[in-house]
């Protein structure tokens, strides 16, 4: 695949599918992508000037460089502070409304009130 190839499929996809946010792209086409960006990364090009030659978005060149972060599904260390103080939980309306200092029971009766 070449840069005419890529643009060429970029453009029937936004005929075909409009300028959606999530288009899809196969394997083989976000390899080239990546390996364009990343040659003209190392030449000293922006990502701005390497999104307007692909013709696609920043932000989706930004989500295929980037490395995801994996979940790894296990449990992380956290300390519990023992010197903790508690001041009363906050409520804040829509309109603006702030009342702090309340405990559990007071904030509950709040919002039963608001129904």
């Amino acid at each position: 695949m070449d840069l005419n190839e890529f643009k060429k499929v970029v453009m029937e996809r936004k005929m075909r599918d409009g300028s959606r946010h999530n288009m899809s792209y196969t394997t083989e086409e976000r390899k080239f992508a990546v390996d364009f960006i990343q040659d003209k990364k190392a030449l000293g090009f922006s990502m701005l000037q390497i999104s307007k030659e692909l013709g696609v978005s920043q932000s989706t060149i930004n989500h295929w460089i980037m490395p995801r972060q994996k979940t790894s599904g296990v449990f992380k260390k956290v300390s519990v502070k023992k010197d903790f103080s508690f001041n009363g939980l906050s409520i804040v309306s829509p309109a603006g409304y702030r009342i702090e200092g309340l405990s559990l029971d007071s904030a509950v009766q709040i919002f039963g009130r608001l129904k």
